[in-house]
């Protein structure tokens, strides 16, 4: 009975330790985190599963200037070991005039912004451009504290949605703090990306029509359902908020 009783033990033990490891595989990323790097830094060694507008976007600036600068022509491949000079790049500051639409342009004045802490909707902004998800946004827009973008909650098994029509120009986990990551290109001046994903629905490359579903979201800091979403203009991070009015 004894050796029944320490075989059932060691058999429980077993089917607990493997469930808690399945839950580990399964554990949610983490918040995407500023990532900054050393202004000292002169070259970038491309890494597997990067391209120029990941690159790009690692050191906020425009995948253009970049392009130039390491005589890299359209359609701007690249390959693993290859050295990128980062000479004459510079952090640029985030607090230029935001508000410029990629479809309509018009400045939202300040008086106009609003920091929107209640629940929104799937909207179409009235510049044209669409929320990636339907919540709340938690986290707003403080480039001197490295928030770059904003984070949206919402519900578990919420789709996120591609902002505006445009080519995905990145997909993967390969960008520190970002987690599952996808940047979509818009125009030669606009990117949006969409980090902390449960999973991402498209690949690089792929076309892709503004509220298409393209990931899954994911868990944000560990604490709730969300998507991290930056616009970038002309490399830049600008504020989402100004481009996301509903009025």
């Amino acid at each position: 009975m004894r050796t029944l009783c320490k075989s059932f033990f060691c058999l429980s033990l077993i089917l607990i330790l493997a469930g808690c490891g399945s839950r580990n595989q399964l554990a949610p990323v983490s918040e995407a985190r500023w990532q900054t790097y050393s202004s000292t830094q002169k070259t970038h060694i491309v890494r597997r599963g990067e391209t120029l507008y990941a690159i790009a976007f690692r050191y906020d600036t425009d995948f253009r200037r970049l392009a130039v600068l390491n005589h890299v022509r359209p359609p701007y491949s690249l390959r693993v070991g290859q050295v990128l000079s980062l000479q004459g790049i510079k952090r640029r500051s985030s607090s230029i005039r935001a508000g410029y639409s990629y479809r309509s342009p018009r400045f939202v004045p300040k008086a106009q912004q609003q920091v929107i802490h209640s629940p929104i909707k799937n909207i179409r902004s009235s510049s044209g451009w669409l929320w990636p998800v339907s919540g709340k946004v938690i986290t707003t827009f403080i480039p001197s504290q490295g928030k770059k973008g904003i984070n949206i909650a919402c519900k578990k098994g919420e789709k996120v949605l591609a902002s505006a029509s445009g080519v995905v120009a990145y997909a993967g986990s390969g960008l520190a703090g970002y987690g599952n990551l996808i940047i979509i290109k818009h125009n030669n001046e606009y990117l949006t990306a969409y980090g902390n994903n449960a999973r991402n629905l498209v690949s690089e490359g792929q076309k892709v029509k503004s509220g298409q579903v393209i990931a899954e979201a994911g868990v944000i800091d560990r604490k709730y359902w969300g998507v991290h979403f930056e616009i970038r203009k002309a490399g830049t991070p600008v504020n989402p908020l100004n481009y996301l009015q509903k009025g």
